[in-house]
């Protein structure tokens, strides 16, 4: 295939590979391949596909390290978010077979790992992209990127930025790192001439918008943790249920994009086409809420699709993992594991997404009516609101039936109100498989 001339094209390459081992984030993962196997591997790609010309680093460098800089500079991206967004641009990972899902999962893995702290990951992507840019990318280059980290403003992580928008006029504001008319084009480039996969673009996408974001203050409450931690749960169960591999491969990019929308200047019609396949952009549309629904018939939405159902029965799971007794959200009490417990269920059994999240807690004798309208009601409310309702008073009269609940699901640390019918406590960090 002749890769037509671009802005983005990278100096002409020899062939992809030969002669070289790198270790990537696959071999720290995989605790590393043997040569006899990476000698076996090479020689097998080679054979099925001898004329690819993949460049070992998708993009020009010059133009990537020039927006990456600034990025670093105004503390739009931190290290570690700029070196993962480098090495899912490198063209083919040989380390995990030429599989470019299997480096997606991987990166995956390693970011959950929970022995691996930023510096020890920054040093296995580092490597990955010295090694698998075949000389492309030199030390001494990559760390005068990186240097520029050093000039970020302490304030910048967690603040969103100011983007102005050429195709309206407009003035949008985005925790992305880079602007949508830098990176759109690029990936939209790179999947038309089949450079990099649409699951490396997903990968790449959910580092961008989330770049600036945080769930509490810190290196350690980077929002990207909560998308990285759903795909790493998704990426288990969907190696379970889902006999493809496109099955597993959307479910995963639908994990890591799944909150990209909302407090992004993105629409998935509109930036995603051409770069994802249109099941992982219409589940997109799914997993982000309309305004006009409901919180539970939002959730009733995601019932109804495979992939999103798996995704937003992960997601609340992931977000009571951080509940304290003493401290847990009215969310994280009353709301999340009703709608775990619901999607798991339409998972699991499609025709659950028939019925109303209100008809599956009151048929499962979760909930009684009552006390569902009360948590719906509280489900609605907006932030305002929500902040200054006297939310321990509704509390105290809820009875949540966690006997009932624990058939379907449970969580670990989840106080019991005094409404509660079960003094025992949870136990179980994660849902348990039918």
């Amino acid at each position: 295939m002749n890769k037509r001339a671009s802005p983005f094209s990278p100096a002409p390459q020899g062939g992809v590979g030969k002669g070289y081992k790198p270790r990537s984030p696959m071999g720290a993962i995989g605790r590393g391949l043997v040569d006899v196997f990476l000698k076996l591997a090479q020689r097998e790609f080679e054979e099925k596909a001898p004329d690819v010309t993949t460049p070992p680093f998708a993009v020009r460098k010059e133009l990537w390290f020039e927006w990456c800089r600034d990025a670093l500079e105004e503390g739009d991206v931190d290290r570690l978010q700029f070196l993962m967004m480098t090495s899912a641009l490198i063209g083919r990972h040989q380390d995990s077979g030429f599989n470019r899902l299997e480096y997606v999962c991987n990166v995956i893995r390693l970011y959950n790992d929970p022995n691996l702290d930023d510096k020890a990951m920054e040093k296995i992507f580092f490597e990955d992209i010295i090694k698998g840019s075949q000389g492309t990318i030199i030390e001494d280059e990559l760390n005068s990127v990186l240097s520029y980290a050093d000039r970020a403003p302490k304030d910048s992580q967690g603040s969103m930025r100011e983007e102005f928008c050429a195709e309206n006029g407009t003035v949008q504001r985005t925790y992305s790192a880079l602007p949508k008319e830098q990176i759109l084009p690029m990936l939209r480039w790179l999947r038309q001439e089949e450079i990099i996969s649409w699951e490396q673009a997903a990968l790449v996408l959910c580092i961008n918008l989330h770049a600036r974001e945080q769930r509490s203050k810190g290196s350690a409450g980077r929002y990207l943790k909560h998308p990285m931690a759903v795909a790493g749960m998704v990426l288990e169960e969907a190696q379970i249920n889902f006999d493809s591999e496109h099955d597993i491969a959307v479910a995963v990019a639908d994990a890591l994009l799944h909150d990209t929308l909302e407090k992004s200047n993105y629409d998935p019609y509109r930036d995603y086409v051409g770069i994802l396949p249109s099941e992982v952009v219409d589940d997109i549309s799914v997993l982000t809420k309309d305004p006009e629904d409901t919180y539970f018939e939002y959730n009733k939405k995601c019932g109804q699709r495979k992939h999103t159902a798996l995704v937003k029965w992960k997601d609340p799971v992931h977000n009571c993992l951080d509940a304290k007794e003493d401290r847990a959200s009215f969310k994280q009490r009353f709301i999340y594991p009703l709608t775990a417990a619901y999607e798991k269920s339409c998972f699991l059994n499609p025709s659950v997404a028939l019925k109303s999240v209100k008809e599956f807690a009151i048929e499962s004798r979760i909930y009684d009516e009552t006390d569902f309208n009360a948590v719906d009601c509280v489900s609605n409310a907006p932030k305002g609101l929500y902040n200054v309702m006297h939310l321990g008073e509704i509390e105290s009269s809820l009875v949540l039936d966690r006997m009932a609940l624990s058939k379907y699901i449970t969580f670990k640390h989840l106080p019991l109100s005094s409404g509660t019918k079960t003094s025992a406590p949870f136990i179980h960090a994660y849902p348990h498989r039918a």
